[in-house]
């Protein structure tokens, strides 16, 4: 049996619409084209078979807005990963609408402690250091939602969703449906 899981999304400043995201797993960018209303396009010739959106005007889901979805499609080309990027950390409201749809989360975690790897170094050809990315490994830990998780996700029968909470500068969160893996 599949469950139909519907989101509540806001698209164009338009009435509010009804969207099964989860389902576009497995089917062709067209459908998510048609869905979104937008046209995707080759994120870089470097990476294959992904494909991004990005949008001057605002679109919400669950009232937060977002900027971008990403879809990656696998070796037949249909969509297998669907990443919607928001311009802000979701919140309480967001949480509580996505649970009340999908159930609460599998599990809340959030970094107990981060060692260094490696370190690289990229410097400009004046010999300026330009920037650094630093390879770590971190170790998770079991949370509540108040206490500022890095992952929340739900492993579902035919699908798996998660939320990745970015805290900083510019403080945003992914949202990724995906077909179910091991890696996730």
């Amino acid at each position: 049996m599949i469950k139909t899981l519907i989101f509540l999304c806001m698209l164009n400043s338009s009435p509010v619409n009804q969207i099964a995201i989860e389902n576009l797993l497995g089917k062709s960018i067209g459908d998510a084209e048609k869905l979104f209303k937008t046209d995707f396009r080759i994120f870089s010739h470097d990476i294959e078979k992904v494909y991004f959106s990005d949008f001057p005007e605002s679109r919400e889901l669950y009232d937060t807005p977002y900027n971008s979805i990403l879809l990656h499609l696998d070796e037949s080309n249909n969509i297998d990963v669907i990443t919607i990027h928001f311009t802000k950390y979701v919140d309480d409201s967001f949480y509580n609408s996505i649970t009340s749809q999908y159930g609460d989360p599998t599990r809340i975690l959030a970094i107990k402690s981060k060692d260094k790897i490696d370190e690289v170094i990229a410097y400009s050809d004046a010999g300026e250091e330009t920037r650094s990315i630093t390879e770590s490994r971190l170790t998770m830990k079991e949370v509540t939602l108040k206490e500022n998780p890095l992952f929340i996700y739900w492993i579902k029968e035919n699908f798996n969703i998660k939320i990745l909470n970015k805290k900083g500068f510019l403080s945003t969160s992914d949202l990724t449906f995906r077909l179910p893996t091991e890696e996730f």
